[in-house]
């Protein structure tokens, strides 16, 4: 099975990696050269520019079985989000190819700490229409899939946001006790293995851990990984306040183990 990752940041790379054990053929692409040896080739392409992306049409392989977009919407009001007509552009050129999208759970609007599934309200806001538009694009093809994605943890971007919690009093925008959704980049990884064998998983899913965290809570891990003790502070303002409802993807993947914030599976 050959497998293209279009953004391969750490989840993309993650994912990528993942999947070469699994023995598949990956190439990865992102806008900037790897620094360090990779698993699997990656090319250095814009594919927001429709002719690097048909370039990038002559170095990998001819089939392609499916295409992993692991890339964030490019939210400037001067010019248009150039990712929808990338989505289409790669239906055009591997028209044989499945479409698999990480998009996000920021799409929601606020729901006062309530429960949202898939078909929750949408937030008015910028960063919402940019994934709804790209979503758009992939469920146009019967057999595509839509991950909406909470705050991705892992160890490595726990150790990272270090600069998060230098100070020991600490001010979050809006209610530090506020809802936080977020999924371990290991299960993101293990529903893609998932997803790359069995064409069922089609549609539209929450990814979330099935248990959301406050704010406060979540900054507090963060802190105590780094060994260090902070008090956190809201601010004015208000901040979207939502559970995520991540049943159906449970449903349909039984077997994931569902890791907290440090990596440890937790099975619901």
């Amino acid at each position: 099975m050959s497998v293209l990752i279009l953004g391969c940041g750490q989840l993309g790379y993650a994912v990528g990696t993942a999947l070469v054990a699994m023995g598949m053929a990956v190439h990865g692409v992102r806008r900037t050269p790897m620094a360090e040896p990779s698993p699997f080739p990656i090319h250095a392409t814009n594919v927001g520019h429709s002719e690097d992306l048909a370039a990038l049409a002559g170095r990998v392989p001819s089939r392609i079985d499916t295409i992993i977009v692991s890339a964030y919407p490019a939210l400037r009001h001067d010019q248009p989000d150039p990712l929808p007509a990338c989505l289409t552009a790669c239906g055009r050129l591997w028209s044989r190819a499945r479409l698999i999208y990480t998009s996000s759970t920021q799409i929601y609007a606020d729901a006062a700490g309530a429960w949202v599934d898939e078909y929750g309200a949408y937030a008015g806001n910028d960063p919402a229409h940019a994934f709804l538009s790209a979503e758009q694009r992939v469920l146009e093809r019967p057999e595509g899939l839509v991950l909406r994605l909470g705050q991705i943890v892992s160890r490595g971007r726990l150790l990272q946001m270090r600069s998060r919690v230098a100070s020991p009093s600490v001010t979050v925008p809006g209610d530090p006790d506020r809802w936080l959704n977020y999924i371990h980049e290991y299960d993101i990884v293990d529903v893609m293995r998932i997803a790359c064998h069995d064409d069922r998983l089609r549609g539209c899913y929450n990814l979330v851990h099935p248990s959301p965290i406050r704010v406060r809570d979540w900054l507090l891990t963060i802190a105590a990984v780094h060994d260090m003790h902070i008090a956190v502070h809201g601010s004015d303002g208000s901040m979207p306040n939502r559970r995520i409802d991540a049943r159906r993807i449970r449903a349909a993947c039984p077997s994931i183990g569902w890791h907290d914030l440090r990596g440890t599976p937790c099975l619901p």
